[in-house]
């Protein structure tokens, strides 16, 4: 299998070739002392690295890399779309570094109900809603119970009713006393 080797790889090897004596993995890719971030959950070294997580590359993580074929998945873990990146957690324009959550995730959740929960202790109206501004362009919207409606179970409850109007048996909590009352 032949790999297409990027500049940035190709200039690595020509670090090793000029005397770069740092372990490295098969391809150079990594070298002992690079650091790299997590763009997924990796289980990697007997650990789950969370997304976000940065760490610094040791001779005994490159080692524990390679496996019986002498390659290392670092080698192929790198790229636009990999589930690492080199270097620390990216940052924004202003230096602080982008979020780890994704939208829509148990982490997003969390971390926009954190952050609305701090801007309703502003007691001052408009301060308070300049930072329920700030939260929604941060997180976006909230996803109402609406936006739910078109899943499988929602068309499954809908059936459901539907076939107990039907059968004409009716529920305790459907139903009515003789004079018409509940």
């Amino acid at each position: 299998m032949t790999r297409k080797l990027n500049a940035d790889t190709l200039e690595r090897a020509e670090s090793a070739d000029r005397g770069d004596t740092r372990p490295a993995t098969p391809l150079g890719t990594f070298r002992e002392g690079d650091e790299i971030h997590f763009r997924t959950p990796v289980s990697a070294w007997g650990y789950v690295h969370a997304r976000g997580e940065s760490v610094v590359l040791t001779a005994d993580m490159i080692a524990q890399s390679i496996n019986r074929l002498g390659e290392s998945w670092l080698d192929r873990a790198d790229g636009p779309d990999a589930r690492i990146g080199r270097g620390p957690w990216p940052t924004d324009e202003h230096g602080e570094p982008l979020p780890t959550w994704e939208y829509g995730s148990a982490e997003w959740e969390l971390a926009r109900q954190r952050a609305s929960a701090e801007a309703w202790t502003e007691p001052n109206y408009t301060t308070r809603r300049a930072k329920l501004d700030a939260v929604e362009r941060r997180f976006g919207p909230m996803p109402t119970s609406w936006s739910h409606r078109s899943s499988g179970n929602a068309r499954a409850v809908e059936q459901q009713q539907r076939e107990r109007a039907e059968s004409g048996v009716q529920y305790r909590a459907e139903s009515t006393s003789s004079d018409g009352s509940r």
